[in-house]
């Protein structure tokens, strides 16, 4: 292929809303985590669906633009995780020790996609006393009677000032999001509306291995965002934050962020004239 070929595409970025992007890497496959064929025959008859994937030049965030969440049936076939391995497990409980080391006394939790419930009974299992709850809609159930977990989404502005939470949890769920830039900028705003300081910590896939390697096994119809440690940053950083911090993990596959939200200060003059010229206007 010609390197002056013309591969440009006009599209929103997930992770920064940047508007111009490059095709870095199509296919067509059938679900691939969640397909769980069940017969020969069936495997041969599962539907390919197209990976569409481009890449933001501005911040390197990678997305499938062809990407349809209808064609996901996580009701039917949750994604599950693998947990028991040991370096995974190890970097898990650096992530809770490190979490529940900055947590005030009963500490209201929440966790957005909890899955198997396994996190957040870590952490309750750790801090003991404090309200623990889970939003998951296809999330399974679990037999820790201390947590409370809700098979539904999460809604920030309906749900944020409810629990008051000293800490959100999401982990492995942006990937999965159409515009996990629009989500965290929601949670961001219901927290410092709310004058509260919660503290987030966020966990998704790293792309950056599998650019510098060439390796193509990541990319797969049910992840329809790959942050790359670029773009993972700057998503972020959109979200008004009062600190940040920014780690990899599982020998760099991982990135995460442990963020301080409740800063508003820099948008209060903005918000409180809109709300004025609409008041003064309104009929």
């Amino acid at each position: 292929m010609k390197k002056n070929k013309d591969l440009s595409v006009i599209i929103s970025c997930p992770a920064c809303n940047y508007s111009i992007a490059t095709k870095i890497f199509i296919d067509e496959q059938p679900l691939s985590t969640i397909g769980w064929p069940e017969s020969y025959t069936e495997a041969n008859q599962m539907k390919s669906l197209p990976l569409d994937f481009v890449r933001c030049n501005e911040c390197t965030h990678i997305h499938n633009k062809s990407f349809n969440y209808q064609e996901v049936p996580y009701s039917k076939k949750p994604n599950l995780m693998f947990n028991q391995g040991k370096n995974w497990s190890d970097f898990i409980n650096a992530i809770i020790q490190e979490i529940t080391a900055v947590l005030p006394d009963n500490p209201s939790i929440v966790e957005i996609g909890y899955g198997d419930g396994s996190f957040l009974s870590s952490i309750q299992q750790k801090v003991k006393h404090g309200n623990f709850i889970g939003f998951d809609p296809h999330g399974a159930t679990n037999d820790n009677n201390q947590i409370k977990l809700y098979k539904e989404l999460f809604h920030p502005i309906k749900q944020i000032p409810k629990l008051l939470p000293d800490l959100i949890i999401s982990r492995h769920v942006l990937e999965h999001m159409s515009n996990p830039l629009v989500f965290l900028q929601s949670i961001s705003h219901a927290t410092s509306l709310e004058n509260i300081n919660s503290l987030a910590y966020l966990e998704v896939p790293c792309i950056d291995n599998a650019i510098i390697s060439q390796r193509t096994v990541d990319f797969y119809y049910e992840h329809n965002s790959h942050f790359s440690s670029q773009s993972f940053e700057k998503m972020i950083e959109k979200t008004n934050p009062q600190s940040l911090k920014i780690g990899h993990g599982y020998n760099k596959e991982v990135i995460y962020a442990l963020i301080r939200w409740g800063n508003i200060n820099n948008q209060e003059k903005n918000i409180n004239e809109a709300k004025e010229y609409f008041i003064s206007t309104e009929k």
